[in-house]
């Protein structure tokens, strides 16, 4: 269906919408976790818009681009919900609290650019992966001061902040590998359920 598609447009038959770059970055993010980052092909992303090389190439350099793309638009839609907890100066451990719900929550509803995020990182080319390390250690530094403002008023376990947030970012990223939506639990009920556990174990 896609080839007579593409062959109608060719003959000036069908008009096809531009492709937008948000739009490529949501459908290679999801081709990349079910079909795999190596099996997926520029020509496969293609294929699924109906257009040609030459729409994906006017947006991105190749499919190393577009991974790196996936991790900055990833990590900065993360940063920008946590900013925005941390600017409501609440308590320290209820900030870490509103943090860890905001990204167990991002997991649980955008798998796809999380398990992007989490793998390839060999892929990611050398300026870019330089950018996003830079952007990821930022973001592990909001809740590393979130946890340790926390732990200086003794509101959670006293332990290392840096090994206890790598713990639990840890635990929150592993969602996308065993989650299923239609499993039995919505992401809102998995975040809920999640949270129960989580204020359970930072209590002192």
């Amino acid at each position: 269906m896609v080839r007579a598609d593409r062959k109608a447009r060719r003959a000036g038959r069908v008009q096809v919408a531009p492709v937008l770059p948000e739009e490529v970055l949501d459908r290679a993010a999801s081709m990349f976790l079910t079909q795999g980052y190596y099996r997926t092909r520029m020509s496969d992303i293609a294929d699924s818009f109906g257009v040609t090389h030459a729409a994906l190439y006017y947006h991105f350099q190749n499919k190393q681009d577009i991974l790196s793309q996936i991790n900055k638009r990833a990590i900065s839609e993360l940063l920008a919900f946590a900013t925005d907890i941390v600017a409501r100066d609440t308590a320290p451990r209820e900030t870490l609290l509103a943090l860890l719900r905001s990204h167990l929550a991002y997991v649980a509803q955008s798998p796809a650019f999380v398990a992007t995020l989490l793998e390839h990182d060999l892929e990611i080319p050398v300026e870019d992966f330089d950018e996003i390390q830079g952007m990821r250690r930022k973001y592990t530094e909001v809740f590393v001061g979130a946890y340790d403002q926390a732990r200086a008023l003794a509101e959670v376990p006293d332990v290392d902040s840096n090994l206890a947030v790598s713990l639990l970012i840890g635990a929150c990223n592993w969602v996308y590998r065993w989650y299923d939506p239609e499993g039995g639990l919505t992401p809102d009920e998995l975040v809920e359920q999640a949270m129960l556990l989580l204020c359970a174990l930072l209590r002192r």
